[in-house]
């Protein structure tokens, strides 16, 4: 008969040689369920070659295919990019030997389940659960002694009824740390029996699991205010200003992520008093499973029944350990008894509890990082690439109404090749010398006000020109209507105005370290953000605090410094990414966008930065020329730029590959790159798909680059939709009064419950999930009709225009393709009756 208990015999330490990478792809490939092969390929390669490189320019070597996508390649590059041998392989060795000194009560089953896990670990996030397990495993004797009252235990195992002694006595005995006589008595009592089996489930790690999870999935929240101070009025029932009071009695798992952030927030806020409680059924399901649990531990026969009732008893226990739970005499007899014993189990109780918050609380904050980056993904995409105020002169206005707007002039002057350098000042979208603050409240100020600012417009004609229309980029921030009305006023001349988003403006102003703005004055320095948002989106927007983007679903409870780093890391990749797809322009693109070329670091961003002050890159085999970039960079990062020659050099198809892209042109037969129409004649010839299976598995990645690369420029967007009037942009509330639908807005953020879309009024509307979900990301032109409008709480109710709710045709997908229809799916739905 194998032992019932104690550790089996030990395998030797596999971690205390240095651990070499040769067995990571095997790892992998059993722990993510994918084949070995591409694996394998891709982490030799990517010592040598960055990430994003092959992905886009040799995804052939890998290689991809339907059983290992691009999508699995990148969750193996997560794991790799998280791996660090040395390390990994000390942490690995000292948790070995703490396995190895566990006590002996320690069931064979967890000795061999710890040992899988240990080899199975690839990160160090994974061995540190690995070790708080350890760390139940293994309570210190003083800790033990302070817990059970050994003395008493000792002098009461033979009072009582006695029974006869289980086969498994002496391995309670060694969980509760009483030494074990010799021999074992023959005898025990029935109430020290149950008080060990209760000791044992008090310090089973799979115990504290099951609680945990069982308060996850089936507990029931409780949400409260707490009570009124002395001497304030008594609040009538059914008071929520919070409006959280409907989250309570919910099933807890069940509850949303953000839900969850918003109760933790206003918890440690004081502001809320939380709770989580089992009901009826889910005890006895609690009960039962425990019961079944420490059977299995302690290999209790089946035939046992009365070992079977009196672990049924200690389960009740742990399941409950309020002494208003139970009936039976003996079971209150116990808990009178044994103070102790019962206070620790009502701790495992909270614990657990608090295990279960911690765990629905971590996934909320997983959710909200993905949701966080997928919008951030969404912002930069949906930024334009060229000036989205038509570059030149830009006059840029941070609103406000008590301390005034701010305003700077910033100058933005493209290097073309082939021609002359402008000067220093009028490129990267450089801040001039005009800039300040005016106050336009009150008739004094206002005419003041008026006269600074013709007077600065007329010196900056001076300077860099006549100025036939003046572009003004504004943030859509509080006064922007009223700053907005003054300026057209004050100036008297066309004015175009762009209005654009200006969250994080003013946190930017204070934390920035660009050495361009250092010299104006803080509040200035928001203006000059808000401006660059339009001249040069992408680069400004990635100098952004993200938390602070307001493109997030309660992103600030992501404070801890560990989620910071890892939303960093992830912000940063999805930057690449977009920087990987677009390309840059070496020759007028920031040092900070640069920055983020794969493969690229910033001594040779700076290197390059120099060079082009002094000679424009005409081609991209200028680029080593430049001190410190050698052929392996070159050969990384020239796909990456763009000099604006035109041919191959403005595609994102990399010069080692242009000989390949050469044979693709002939057989699409378009001609040499660079001709006139060349690209119009790509991207028509590509569409039609018959060339692609003729061409060579490295012509084909070709071929998807300068498809890419051809794609025409999105042109202006349509002015399609309804805009709404000036008088219902400045109060909302006209909304109620009238029928609204195709009402054109842009998505300013989306969360799990729904979408939040500008209008143009002062407080943004919400698109319900319940009311469909819509196609379009952060920055995108939506159409959406009116619901509802609630003045008071400040709040607008939407749906997609075309789109049912889910309550009324099930879902946004499909709602809009019966929109088309013409009400199709109640026809599908009339024929289904019929034959039934």
């Amino acid at each position: 008969m194998p032992p019932l208990l104690g550790s089996p015999a030990l395998p030797p330490n596999p971690y205390s040689l240095p651990l070499h990478l040769s067995p990571l792809p095997s790892a992998l490939s059993s722990s993510l369920s994918l084949p070995a092969a591409p694996i394998s390929s891709l982490i030799s390669l990517l010592p040598s070659h960055p990430f994003p490189f092959l992905l886009r320019y040799r995804p052939h070597l890998i290689p991809l295919s339907s059983s290992f996508s691009d999508s699995d390649a990148r969750k193996v590059y997560e794991v790799y990019q998280r791996f660090d041998e040395q390390s990994l392989a000390k942490t690995k060795e000292n948790l070995h030997n703490k396995i190895a000194s566990l006590p002996e009560s320690t069931p064979a089953g967890t000795v061999s389940d710890l040992h899988s896990q240990l080899r199975a670990a690839l990160t160090a996030s994974s061995l540190s659960s690995l070790s708080s397990s350890l760390k139940l495993l293994n309570p210190s004797a003083a800790k033990t002694a302070t817990l059970f009252d050994k003395e008493r235990l000792s002098l009461s195992l033979s009072a009582g009824r006695p029974r006869p002694s289980p086969p498994y006595l002496a391995a309670l005995l060694r969980t509760a740390g009483i030494p074990t006589p010799d021999p074992l008595p023959a005898q025990i009592s029935e109430p020290a029996l149950l008080y060990l089996l209760c000791a044992h489930l008090a310090l089973s790690p799979a115990a504290r699991a099951l609680l945990r999870d069982s308060y996850l999935s089936l507990g029931e929240l409780g949400v409260k205010y707490p009570p009124a101070p002395k001497g304030a009025p008594k609040r009538p029932p059914g008071h929520d200003p919070l409006g959280v009071l409907h989250l309570s009695g919910s099933r807890y798992g069940r509850v949303q992520g953000h839900s969850i952030l918003k109760l933790h927030r206003l918890s440690e806020q004081g502001k809320l008093a939380l709770a989580v409680s089992l009901p009826d059924f889910a005890c006895a399901q609690l009960r039962r499973s425990l019961l079944s649990l420490a059977a299995r531990e302690l290999r209790v026969p089946q035939g046992d029944g009365a070992s079977l009732s009196l672990l049924g008893a200690a389960a009740s226990l742990a399941a409950s350990p309020a002494k208003s739970s139970h009936e039976d005499p003996r079971t209150l007899a116990f808990i009178a008894a044994h103070p102790a014993l019962l206070a620790k189990l009502s701790s495992l109780r909270k614990s657990s509890v608090a295990a279960a918050h911690a765990a629905h609380l971590d996934a909320a904050k997983t959710r909200a990082a993905e949701v966080l980056v997928e919008n951030y993904r969404s912002l930069l995409r949906a930024a334009p690439r060229a000036g989205g105020a038509g570059g030149g002169v830009v006059l840029a206005v941070d609103p406000g109404l008590k301390s005034g707007f701010k305003y700077a002039v910033l100058v933005s002057s493209k290097v073309s090749p082939g021609g002359s350098l402008p000067p220093a000042d009028r490129r990267f979208t450089a801040v001039t010398k005009f800039w300040g603050t005016v106050k336009f409240l009150g008739d004094q100020n206002k005419r003041q006000g008026a006269a600074e600012m013709r007077e600065m417009l007329e010196r900056v004609e001076e300077e860099y020109g006549d100025l036939p229309e003046v572009n003004v980029v504004i943030g859509t921030g509080t006064g922007f209507r009223e700053v907005r009305g003054f300026l057209t006023e004050a100036l008297g001349r066309p004015l175009n105005f762009v209005e654009t988003r200006e969250d994080g403006a003013s946190v930017y102003s204070v934390l920035t370290t660009d050495p361009d703005v250092s010299h104006l004055d803080m509040p200035v320095r928001g203006a000059v953000s808000i401006g660059r948002r339009r001249l040069a989106p992408l680069s400004e927007f990635l100098k952004l605090p993200v938390l602070n983007a307001g493109v997030g679903q309660y992103q600030h409870s992501l404070s801890d410094a560990s989620d910071v780093k890892l939303l960093k890391r992830q912000l940063e990749d999805a930057a690449r990414e977009i920087v990987g797809d677009v390309g840059v322009d070496v020759n007028n693109d920031q040092p900070s966008l640069l920055s983020f070329i794969p493969g690229i670091s910033k001594s040779i961003v700076s290197k390059i930065v120099k060079h082009r002050e002094t000679q424009v890159i005409q081609r991209r085999e200028d680029l080593m020329s430049i001190s410190g970039v050698g052929k392996k960079t070159y050969d990384i990062i020239n796909g990456y730029c763009r000099t604006g020659l035109p041919g191959l050099d403005e595609t994102l198809v990399c010069s080692e590959d242009y000989a390949s892209a050469r044979a693709v042109l002939s057989k699409l037969g378009v001609g040499r790159a660079g001709q006139e129409g060349w690209k119009e004649r790509v991207w028509e010839t590509a569409g039609l798909g018959s060339l692609s299976d003729s061409l060579k598995v490295e012509e084909r990645t070709v071929l998807d680059l300068l498809v890419k690369s051809c794609a025409p420029a999105d042109g202006p967007r349509e002015n399609v939709g309804v805009d709404l009037p000036d008088d219902v942009k400045e109060d909302f509330s006209k909304l109620a009064k009238g029928e609204w639908k195709g009402v054109a807005g842009i998505v300013t953020n989306k969360t799990d419950f729904g979408a939040f879309v500008d209008l143009g009024c002062k407080v943004n509307g919400l698109v319900h999930v319940s009311k469909g979900r819509g196609a379009g990301g952060v920055g995108d032109r939506v159409l959406v009709d009116v619901l509802d409008v609630d003045v008071a709480r400040k709040r607008i109710s939407l749906k997609w225009t075309g789109v049912e709710g889910e309550g009324e045709r099930g879902g946004g997908k499909r709602g809009r393709e019966d929109a088309g229809g013409g009400g199709g799916q109640h026809k599908k739905t009339k024929k289904k009756k019929e034959k039934r």
